[in-house]
């Protein structure tokens, strides 16, 4: 079905509003991953550096304690169980806020993101890498949104996909890098796309275009679903 002219008119006329907000999608984002780092950054300086100094001090009456207050010695003990489970989950707040590992490379941050997710168990993971470090060095830049891109589609493939299994591809052709996830869930519907909830395609779509990069999300033959997100070798938002 073709547009009148004044529907042409009316969707021209509405483009500067929509680059406005694609443009503050694009301030949010960015904004937010500052204040993920601030906040990992914080969380390690201060609340890490206490756990870690608690624990010495805790190591220390246990060892006194040894065999002169059994009481004592066995509160120590278990005190110093519980920091080591406060000390594990304050490193998996600072992972989930900014992975250490973006500091090692694209592939690294991949194949980290990929054991990450399949510790929960619900959903197998796989990458199929086309090339080496050196082939994928020109994109390491582009490590921080490839993991974020990863982490929402996951998401979406084991919770609203209902995926068992998903599959990473990576390749570069052309000073472009191309990312893909397949599924086998129960696939996707184009109005899916659109829906005011999918937040977590919307996360995907604003990654790719804060980095003047394209998203497509369609169904895939036979079943599940193919996710592709491509980022040019330059980043061109500046």
């Amino acid at each position: 079905m073709n547009k009148s002219p004044r529907q042409t008119a009316s969707d021209e006329s509405m483009e500067p509003a929509y680059d406005t907000l694609r443009r503050y999608a694009v301030h949010l984002l960015a904004d937010r991953e500052r204040e993920r780092l601030k906040l990992a950054t914080e969380i390690h300086d201060k609340i890490g550096q206490n756990l870690l100094a608690l624990k010495i001090d805790i190591s220390m009456l246990h060892v006194r304690t040894r065999g002169n207050h059994p009481l004592i010695n066995s509160k120590a003990e278990s005190l110093l169980k519980e920091i080591d489970v406060a000390i594990q989950n304050t490193k998996s707040i600072i992972n989930s806020l900014h992975p250490p590992v973006l500091d090692l490379g694209l592939l690294a941050a991949i194949d980290w993101q990929i054991k990450e997710f399949e510790k929960l168990g619900a959903m197998t993971c796989t990458a199929s890498v086309n090339g080496d470090e050196e082939t994928f060095a020109a994109y390491n830049h582009y490590t921080l949104p490839v993991i974020r891109i990863l982490h929402e589609a996951f998401i979406n493939a084991m919770n609203h996909g209902k995926a068992r299994a998903a599959c990473v591809s990576l390749s570069t052709s052309e000073n472009m890098l191309t990312v893909q996830v397949y599924d086998d869930g129960i696939g996707i519907r184009p109005d899916d796309l659109n829906k005011p909830n999918a937040y977590g395609l919307l996360g995907i779509r604003e990654y790719a275009r804060m980095k003047r990069g394209t998203f497509t999300m369609m169904p895939h033959d036979p079943s599940g679903t193919l996710m592709t997100v491509q980022l040019p070798a330059r980043d061109r938002q500046h």
